[in-house]
């Protein structure tokens, strides 16, 4: 792995005082701030039945530590050819709500026909920190 981030330190501008965006104005349609750093989650799928092709559909969701679900991303999981598929999402940004400190979460997850939804398969965490100048 290389450049691996387990936590993120965040700057307000003035001491002391930290930002108030909150979780309640995501549900008023405010978007959530956005830290700009290119960043990029690797997920490696393989088959569950090595000698059965199929193809999958995932999704990458950033949840805040308050359970806001800042972030989501679709994308076809193709393993009909390969036994596996490395799938790589891209940002130059990091949504996060200005008042919530803690640990944040890449969720990705998988569809599952049979319960029609998705269902979780991995979970990576990042502490974010937020602190005055």
């Amino acid at each position: 792995m290389i450049d691996v981030v387990e936590q993120l330190s965040v700057m307000t501008e003035k001491t002391g005082e930290k930002p108030s965006q909150t979780s309640d104005d995501l549900a008023l349609g405010a978007t959530p701030a956005v830290i700009p750093f290119r960043l990029e989650v690797v997920t490696l799928w393989t088959r569950d039945s090595i000698d059965l092709a199929e193809s999958q559909l995932s999704r990458m969701k950033i949840v805040s530590p308050s359970g806001k679900e800042l972030f989501s991303a679709e994308r076809s999981v193709d393993l009909t050819k390969h036994v596996r598929s490395r799938g790589r999402q891209i940002s130059i940004g990091f949504p996060f709500l200005a008042s919530e400190e803690g640990v944040y979460c890449f969720i990705i997850e998988k569809w599952d026909a049979q319960k029609e939804d998705f269902v979780e398969v991995s979970n990576v965490p990042l502490q974010v920190s937020i602190t005055g100048k």
